[in-house]
């Protein structure tokens, strides 16, 4: 099937239907038979799928970043690590280089890259586990400095004009990095529900054009923001993202969540410096990544951060009732 194939009506049908797609139960990476099976319908997905991308300014390319300290979403991870290599090549709006070695963060070599992916990263970045994927990792008496000095060129990326992306885990992660939540926008708290109504907060912003200034519905393991549990500071909030999408928490039926306030985001872009980051919750395994509403949703947060995309990122506080 040609991906022009797929029509507006089947996209909106797709939504409104909450992408009710089977969601296999496997805990971590996803075993080598179910490999196959995923990496095809993911590009199945993306074949159907006509995207609405811009022209870059220059040829971009994204590092795409998938090493976990905390829990590993394997098929999310594998998913995205399909989908993204495919939809540059495809649209020609980027390249990917998918690597977990920590060499890519050192300058100069981080400057190669006009933004970064951090692809459902858990636990702390650019420590423990880190180093084992690294081709020459420092002797262990140094890695605490290596990882000083990691985290200190990704902040010095974004604010001097580059951007990062992350998706699902990557909220669940550095927990002690202020920086961390700062550039990224909210710290994980739980995951209390799955299938929920999402509610477009920004109906005309650029980044949501594939909902079709629509409401719709979604089965995920959808994500809570709220204290950093080391830091005890909430890095979410609407005083300083722009939020794109959020659970509607009355249609969904919801009568009580963790947040005082009743706001849980999903989706939000803010700027850092010079730079812009885009995050999206969504991505819990790989039904996200055959849905071609929300790849495109991803798709355009991507060139966002790549400077591509213009969007307004000025963050927007919920109207007073």
């Amino acid at each position: 099937m040609s991906r022009k194939s797929l029509t507006a009506s089947f996209v909106l049908t797709l939504l409104l239907a909450g992408i009710a797609y089977t969601a296999d139960s496997a805990q971590g990476e996803p075993k080598a038979k179910q490999k196959p099976a995923l990496a095809a319908s993911v590009l199945e997905a993306v074949e159907k799928t006509d995207f609405k991308t811009v022209k870059p300014a220059k040829p971009r390319k994204v590092l795409i970043y998938s090493h976990c300290n905390g829990f590993v979403h394997g098929q999310g991870i594998e998913a995205a690590k399909v989908a993204f290599p495919a939809i540059g090549k495809k649209t020609g709006a980027f390249e990917c280089v998918i690597s977990d070695d920590l060499a890519n963060f050192e300058k100069p070599a981080i400057h190669q890259f006009d933004a970064i992916y951090f692809n459902n990263t858990t636990g702390d970045l650019f420590t423990g586990r880190a180093f084992e994927k690294c081709a020459n990792p420092p002797p262990k008496d140094q890695q605490a400095a290596a990882t000083a000095r990691l985290r200190s060129n990704l902040v010095e990326f974004v604010k001097g004009g580059k951007g990062i992306m992350g998706n699902h885990g990557a909220a669940d992660c550095s927990y002690g990095w202020k920086e961390w939540g700062e550039m990224i926008g909210g710290y994980f708290i739980g995951h209390p529900w799955a299938t929920i109504w999402v509610t477009n907060d920004d109906p005309t912003h650029p980044i949501n054009a594939a909902f079709g200034g629509q409401d719709f519905q979604i089965t995920d393991e959808i994500y809570t923001f709220g204290p950093s549990r080391v830091l005890k500071w909430d890095a979410y909030g609407r005083d300083v993202n722009r939020v794109l999408l959020s659970v509607n928490v009355e249609k969904s039926n919801i009568t009580k969540g963790p947040r005082a306030d009743n706001d849980y985001g999903l989706s939000w872009i803010k700027t850092y410096g010079k730079g812009r980051t885009f995050y999206c919750a969504f991505g819990h395994d790989d039904r996200a990544f055959r849905n071609p509403a929300v790849l495109q949703h991803m798709v355009a947060g991507l060139q966002f951060v790549l400077g591509d995309l213009k969007a307004d990122a000025t963050p927007k506080p919920k109207a007073a009732k």
